[in-house]
């Protein structure tokens, strides 16, 4: 089954940064973001880091249980809860 948020490179804020033609950006931003493949839209929060945004992808998702949360949360206690 495929997860509904998945991590992606953030891009930068310019307008003009996907050509026409295929392929992914050759500049981008600084961080992370993540895609909803459900909707199929970019759900920009700037994330920092790629642990950051691993984090808030896998609470999005439900794969954290209620013990996960509190060991894996970094000092974020409750950050699941409070940004979904």
């Amino acid at each position: 089954m495929q997860t509904r948020f998945v991590v992606v490179p953030a891009l930068p804020p310019e307008k003009d940064y996907l050509p026409r033609r295929a392929g992914f950006p050759n500049a981008l931003g600084k961080g992370y973001d993540l895609y909803d493949t459900l909707d199929k839209l970019r759900v920009t929060l700037n994330f920092a880091t790629r642990a950051e945004a691993d984090y808030a992808c896998a609470c999005r998702n439900g794969s954290l249980g209620a013990g996960d949360e509190e060991n894996a949360s970094g000092g974020h206690a409750g950050w699941c809860n409070a940004q979904t």
